[in-house]
């Protein structure tokens, strides 16, 4: 199964208006540009307040449709949004395809 798993730590802990201007551009911006994507099937933003980390992970039909996405100009573009709104990073963002070899996923009904 090829995953993209694009990482990005940034300096300082995110604020609640920050947050907020993230989770805008997100739903405004990014994921309608991501959508548009052919072979895209999830996408999943992680946002850990404790270790400072951004990390999405999208999923794909093919590895060939993730390689497309992560050169194309969307991937340029919305990661440009994101690091507009974050500011500084401890270290440039990384983008890694990865290739998993089983994934479960479940939500608890409490």
């Amino acid at each position: 199964m090829p995953f993209l798993i694009t990482t990005r730590r940034p300096k300082r802990p995110l604020d609640h208006p920050t947050e907020a201007l993230l989770a805008d551009a997100i739903e405004g911006q990014i994921v309608p540009r991501a959508s548009q994507h052919p072979g895209i099937i999830s996408m999943l933003w992680s946002i850990s307040a404790d270790r400072l980390t951004l990390t999405v992970t999208t999923e794909w039909q093919t590895d060939a449709d993730r390689d497309r996405a992560l050169a194309s100009q969307a991937h340029s573009q919305n990661g440009d949004v994101v690091n507009a709104i974050l500011g500084d990073l401890v270290e440039p963002p990384r983008s890694d395809p990865w290739d998993l070899v089983h994934r479960a996923v479940f939500t608890a009904n409490h």
